[in-house]
C-alpha cells in the first residue's frame, strides 16, 4: 500500500488544507485530495519472472493467437532487466506471456510503438548495453527482427519512440553514450545524429563513471512534447549535468539551450503537456523546474531543490496534471510533488525498500502505473499499480477546468512570451 507522509486521510486532507488555505482556487483542490488518497491505497502487484534489477517498462498491446474465436488485443507491459530478457506481460492477469531474448547482456530500455489513439503496433524496441538496440515483433516468436548499429559497447540509456507530430515522426530515438541518434526502422537506417560534447561549465564529476574511463556526457534521457516549440524541441539530460534542448526541424540538429546545473549529472527530463513547464532531477536527488512561459534567451528557474536523499533516477509529469510530478530514486521511494511552490511538497511517497527505483511509466489511460527497481533477488523488480479509481476524478476535474475556462474566456498567450519560441522563431 502506498503510504503517505502525513499517515491517514484526515491527516492528508487536514495537512494539505493548512498548507493551501483549502481554497478550490488554491492548490489543494477536492480532485488532488481524491488522487492522492486513491494513490496512498492503491495496491501493488509484483511481476515475478526476471533475475535481478529491472529498468524500464513499457505499455502497449499485441494480439494473442485464439482458436475458435476472434482474436482481440491483450493489453500488456514490457520490461527490460538486468538478466538480458526483455519480458511480456498481461495487464489483466499479471502473467508472462513471453519472453525476448536476443540481449547478450543488460536490456536497459524498452519501448512499445504507440499509435495516436492511444493504443499501440506490435512492434517493439529495447536497448542495452554493448550498444546493443533491438525491434521485436511482439506478435510473432521471441527473436529481434532488426539490430541497429552502435558503437561497441556503448551504453544506451534512451530508447523511444517519437510521437506523430514530430518532425521525426515514428523514428527510433536512441541515446548511445554521448550520442543521440534517430533511426527509420523501416529501412535500418540513421536519418540523424548529434554528439554532445562536455560543457564548458560542467562540474567536474561526470555520470556513468563505472563504464565511462573517457568521461563523455552520456545521454541518460530525452522528452518531448508538441505544445513545446510545437513540437520540433527534444530536450535532453546529460551526464555533465547540464539540460539542453536540440532544435530538430533540421539535420544536423541545433543545441538551441544549455542549462547548467552544478548537482552532479541530470538522470531525467519531463516536459508537462502544455509545454511551459520542464522538470529535471539528478544524481544528487536534487528537482529542478523551470518556467518556460517567460520571454528572454533563458528559462526562469521556478525551484531547485533536495527531494531524495540519494541518486534521483527519473521524472515524469502525472497525465493531465501540469502541476504534479511523480520523482523516483535509488533511496527505495517514489514521490508526488507538488511544484507549483518554490519548495516542491511532497503529498505521496512510496517505499520499495531495499529496491532502487529505475523508472515509472503509465499506459495511455493513465489506469495504470508500472513501477521498475530491484535491489537483489529479494526485493521488487517490477510491479503494477492500478490507478483506475482516479480516472473519474481526472476527467470531471479536467470538464471543470474546461467550463471554468471557456467562463473565463481568457485571452490566448502571446507565442512570444514563451522563451523556447523565443529561441527558435515562430512557424
Amino acid at each position: 500500500m502506498l503510504r503517505s507522509l502525513v499517515g491517514s486521510e484526515m491527516c492528508i486532507r487536514d495537512s494539505i488544507n493548512a498548507e493551501y488555505g483549502g481554497s478550490r482556487e488554491g492548490m489543494c483542490t477536492a480532485h488532488w485530495e481524491e488522487l492522492c488518497l486513491a494513490l496512498d491505497e492503491a495496491p501493488c502487484f509484483t511481476l515475478q519472472g526476471h533475475k535481478g534489477r529491472v529498468f524500464d517498462a513499457s505499455f502497449g498491446e499485441l494480439v494473442l493467437p485464439c482458436v475458435g474465436a476472434v482474436p482481440t488485443p491483450t493489453k500488456a507491459v514490457a520490461t527490460a532487466g538486468e538478466d538480458g530478457r526483455v519480458r511480456v506481460w498481461d495487464l489483466a492477469t499479471h502473467k508472462l506471456i513471453k519472453t525476448l531474448k536476443g540481449h547478450k547482456s543488460e536490456a536497459m530500455r524498452v519501448a512499445w510503438h504507440a499509435l495516436p489513439d492511444g493504443t499501440s503496433t506490435a512492434m517493439l524496441a529495447s536497448g542495452g548495453t554493448e550498444g546493443e538496440a533491438f525491434i521485436w515483433d511482439v506478435s510473432m516468436g521471441g527473436q529481434p527482427i532488426l539490430q541497429l548499429g552502435h558503437s561497441k559497447e556503448s551504453q544506451i540509456y534512451v530508447c523511444d519512440w517519437c510521437p506523430s507530430w514530430s518532425p521525426l515522426a515514428d523514428k527510433l530515438l536512441t541515446g548511445a553514450d554521448e550520442v543521440l541518434h534517430a533511426w527509420d526502422v523501416n529501412t535500418a537506417k540513421q536519418v540523424a545524429k548529434h554528439s554532445f560534447a562536455v560543457h564548458k561549465d560542467a562540474d567536474a564529476v561526470i555520470g556513468g563513471e563505472t563504464h565511462n574511463a573517457d568521461r563523455l556526457p552520456y545521454v541518460f534521457d530525452a522528452a518531448m512534447s508538441p505544445n513545446l516549440a510545437h513540437g520540433s524541441a527534444v530536450v535532453v539530460a546529460l551526464g555533465d549535468g547540464t539540460v539542453r534542448m536540440l532544435d530538430v526541424r533540421e539535420s544536423p540538429a541545433t543545441e538551441a539551450l544549455s542549462v547548467v546545473a552544478h548537482f552532479k549529472w541530470a538522470t531525467s527530463v519531463s516536459v508537462s503537456s502544455d509545454g511551459n513547464t520542464i522538470a529535471a532531477v539528478y544524481g544528487s536527488g536534487v528537482c529542478s523546474v523551470w518556467d518556460v512561459r517567460k520571454p528572454g534567451p533563458e528559462w526562469v528557474a521556478r525551484s531547485s531543490a533536495t527531494v531524495h536523499q540519494a541518486a534521483a533516477f527519473g521524472c515524469c509529469f502525472w497525465p493531465n496534471e501540469d502541476q504534479l510530478l511523480l520523482t523516483w530514486s535509488s533511496d527505495t521511494s517514489l514521490k508526488l510533488l507538488d511544484i507549483r511552490t518554490q519548495v516542491p511538497r511532497v503529498l505521496v511517497e512510496k517505499r520499495f525498500s531495499p529496491s532502487a527505483l529505475y523508472h515509472c511509466s503509465f499506459n495511455a489511460d493513465a489506469s495504470c502505473m508500472a513501477v521498475a527497481g530491484g535491489a537483489d533477488e529479494t526485493g521488487m523488480s517490477a510491479c503494477l499499480v492500478p490507478l483506475s479509481g482516479l480516472m473519474a476524478a481526472q476527467a470531471e476535474q479536467a470538464q471543470e477546468q474546461h467550463h471554468t475556462q471557456s467562463a473565463a474566456a481568457p485571452e490566448a498567450p502571446d507565442p512570444a512570451s514563451n522563451a523556447i519560441n523565443a529561441i527558435l522563431g515562430d512557424y
